[in-house]
Order: C-alpha cells, then structure tokens, then sequence
C-alpha cells in the first residue's frame, strides 16, 4: 500500500486537476474518449511512460484504454489475482511498486512484455463499488511517490464519476439508436406498401432520396448531414397512410375537395415521424410541399422560412412525379421536365437547386 498517500497536493498540480475535469466534460461523456484522456492525462502528471485505464471482466483486468508506450496493448488481459491492478480493484486502496523484479504482487512476465518496472495504480470509485483502476507505469525503478498517488486520487472519484455515466449513456444511446432503427424500419416498411399500392409509384421514395442526396451533394452538404436526408426523404410520403386509396390511386385529377384531403398528408407524415426522427428532419417532412412564393402547404411558407432539406424534397419529389409517375398523365421527358422546372424557379422551386438538378440530370 502506498504509505505517503496523504502528502498535500501543489496548487499548480491541483489546478490541473480541475483542467483534466474541463477537458473530460468536453469530451461530451464518450466512453472511449473519456477513458483515453484520462490515461494519457495521468502518464503526463506523473512523468509515466503510459497510462492505462483497467476495467474487470469477469476474472481479469482488461485495458479498456492505454496511452505512451502501452498504446499498442489496448484489450491485454491480466488475471485479477495475479496482478497489482487486480489487488487494487480488490481491495481499494492505491498500490505502488518501485522495482516489478523484486515484487512479488506482480506478473512479471507481463510487466517484461509491457516494459513496467515502476507501477502506480489507483482504484477508481464511484458509488461505493470500485468500478476500475488507473494505471501509470515506467520502465524505470522508484519513479512514483506519495504526491503522485494524492494527484491521481483526486482526479479518480471525478474519472470513476464520469467513466459510470459515461457508460451508461453509451449503453441508454445504444439501447435508443436501436430503438430508432426498429422505429424507422417499421415507417420503411409503411412508406414502401404506400408506393406499391401504385404501380406507377413503386419505389418512388426511394427514387427521391436518392435524388435529394444527390442534390444536397452539390449544396455542398457533408455526408452526416446528407444520411440525415436521406432517411427523411425515404419517409417523406409516410403521411399519405391516412388519405383513402379512392383518392390516392384516382387516375384522373382531383377535386377541390379530394386535393384538399391530400395536402393533410404532409403535416400527417410529420405527426408520425415526431419522436422517431430529428426536429429538424421532422420540419423537412412537413415542408416538403412549400414554395418560395408561399402557396405551398400546410403552412404557406416563403423561400427564406422553407428549411434547406424541406425544399430539396420538394423539388427532387416534384422531378420524379414528372418523369415517371404522373397518375393522371404520361411522363414528360428529361428535357421538357428541365424546361418546366426553370419556368417555376423562384416560385415553386429554389432557383439555385434547380441548377444543381440541371447539372445532374
């Protein structure tokens, strides 16, 4: 056991414990992340060769986390009754070793493998359970003393802290993207039976995503930003679940009354998608049918209040209703569709999408 564990800390060093603090909530709780820059804080504070967070499983000791030269040694295992990290999650307390040759609570054989002759190993508590052991190592003798061991006990109750919740907000925003993907199958699966009820419409919002993909490319959208599209834009007819096939699969055009009914399917689908989807992806889908010159719907938007993504499934939906699947006309031809879509710029359509599609088509 560390017997000079008590010595006070410096003020300088203790700031620095508060900055590693800072540094560890901007990591925003990512487990990895956190566990990474607490090692690598802890060699550098200590003057170590490496750092390593330790967690058990099951019998063993396994490096979650490792920095300096144990970077390459991330998932080592070490048996929990065969090693001084193993006694320390055992026990509680912090350990030191000054010479891993001459002592026998250690594997010696590993710490050969890993070069650690110094060890310092402090337990990592958080609510009344040891829940891991930090690790600072050397391939030198006597390199650690008590003012190492208070430094990292101070920082340990805030790493141990913060590594808990960090892995239970991993394992709740797991547990959520699954649910979210079961939730947006499921929609999939809906908005699919949609646009197969017409064989003129079959796989059309597949067509518009692609599309709208396609188009946000050329806005200059990074790829995180255009997945997010795309799952709003595969989902962007969901809302017509609730229009009757006597209006959705009329072959002729609709009354005043019928297109009425149909306008409700955009905030509908918007409805269904609150909670599944984004707020912002939810907005895309609701506004998909607006235009710059404010006689869309359900709204009456104009071009500056119309979301980005809302208006490049407008005219990305628009495109392929008017090459392909008109219920109540032939498709029009690439060319004559181009022509139309200009006359519209800045009324239906945003100007400047146009071109990108122009570009494109």
């Amino acid at each position: 056991m560390l017997q000079d564990r008590e010595r006070v800390l410096p003020v300088e060093r203790l700031l620095r414990v508060v900055e590693i603090q800072n540094e560890i909530v901007a990591t925003r709780l990512d487990l990895i992340e956190v566990m990474r820059l607490v090692a690598e804080r802890a060699a550098e504070m200590t003057a170590a060769d490496a750092g390593v967070v330790e967690m058990p499983e099951g019998d063993e000791m396994v490096y979650r986390a490792a920095t300096g030269t144990a970077a390459t040694h991330v998932g080592l295992r070490l048996r929990i009754d065969a090693s001084l990290s193993g006694m320390c999650l055992r026990e509680g307390v912090i350990l030191r070793c000054d010479d891993a040759a001459r002592d026998a609570r250690v594997d010696a054989d590993k710490c050969r493998a890993v070069g650690a002759v110094s060890m310092l190993c402090v337990p990592l508590h958080h609510a009344g359970a040891t829940v891991g052991v930090l690790k600072v190592y050397a391939a030198r003798r006597n390199v650690f003393d008590g003012e190492d061991g208070a430094l990292l006990e101070h920082l340990s109750g805030v790493i141990a802290a913060h590594i808990s919740n960090a892995g239970e907000f991993a394992r709740l925003d797991d547990e959520s993207r699954r649910n979210k993907r079961h939730a947006i199958a499921g929609l999939r699966a809906l908005a699919r039976a949609i646009d197969a009820k017409d064989p003129m419409t079959r796989q059309h919002s597949d067509r518009v995503a692609q599309l709208a993909c396609a188009i946000a490319h050329g806005l200059g959208w990074c790829e995180e930003r255009t997945g997010l599209l795309h799952e709003a834009a595969l989902l962007h007819d969901v809302g017509k679940i609730g229009i009757p096939d006597s209006i959705l699969l009329k072959p002729g055009r609709l009354t005043a009354d019928e297109y009425a009914h149909v306008k409700q399917h955009a905030a509908l689908g918007a409805t269904i998608l609150d909670g599944v989807l984004t707020d912002e992806q939810v907005g895309w889908v609701r506004w998909h049918h607006e235009r710059p010159d404010g006689r869309g719907y359900p709204d009456g938007l104009t071009e500056p209040a119309i979301p980005d993504g809302a208006a490049i499934i407008a005219l990305a939906d628009t495109w392929d209703v008017m090459t392909l699947s008109r219920p109540y006309s032939p498709p029009i031809g690439r060319v004559e569709a181009l022509v139309e879509c200009r006359d519209l710029a800045g009324r239906q359509f945003r100007a400047d999408l146009v071109e990108i599609l122009a570009a494109l088509v």
